[in-house]
């Protein structure tokens, strides 16, 4: 099958945008890291790191819908990449065994030249799905992380359960 000239050169184009780089599976976790969180039926999702303590990780969930940005997300404007949007409004805590690819590292400061998106008006708003959802996915996390860290090995889930 041959690739239309358009898609080939759209193709050629999004290559020197976005030059292939090899996935870095770094143990380094830094505040400031955009990493890859993989736990349960979620699957993996792109994450910023808010802060890092000896067994977890404080994140909030990231994606590049800017038009989806609320008063609560930061937009981040790439150079070399797409747009993205950090949902602080979104906030969890990971185990750092979860946070395995570091995707990039946004510099210190970043947030002075972000925006803000704006407010959410209720669930009328067209955004309000989208949140809900993203709101599901990080009681999931939440929950997933909470048993990892409350179970103990030798008897399994903690009594409080």
């Amino acid at each position: 099958m041959t690739v239309p000239a358009h898609i080939a050169a759209l193709a050629a184009q999004h290559r020197e945008r976005f030059p292939h780089r090899p996935l870095v599976i770094d143990h380094d976790v830094r505040v400031n890291d955009l990493r890859r969180l993989t736990f349960g039926d979620v699957g993996s999702r792109l994450v910023f790191v808010r802060s890092v303590h000896e067994t977890h990780v404080v994140v909030a969930l990231v994606h590049p819908y800017v038009e989806l940005a609320t008063s609560g997300d930061l937009v981040h404007e790439c150079e070399h990449s797409f747009d993205l949007v950090v949902q602080f409004d979104l906030l969890s805590c990971a185990l750092r065994s979860h946070v395995d690819v570091l995707v990039d590292r946004l510099p210190e400061g970043w947030q002075s030249d972000a925006w803000a998106g704006s407010a959410l008006a209720g669930p009328l708003d067209a955004r309000w799905t989208f949140k809900a959802h993203e709101g599901a996915v990080l009681r999931s996390l939440t929950m997933e992380t909470w048993l990892d860290l409350t179970e103990d090995p030798q008897t399994g889930p903690s009594e409080a359960l």
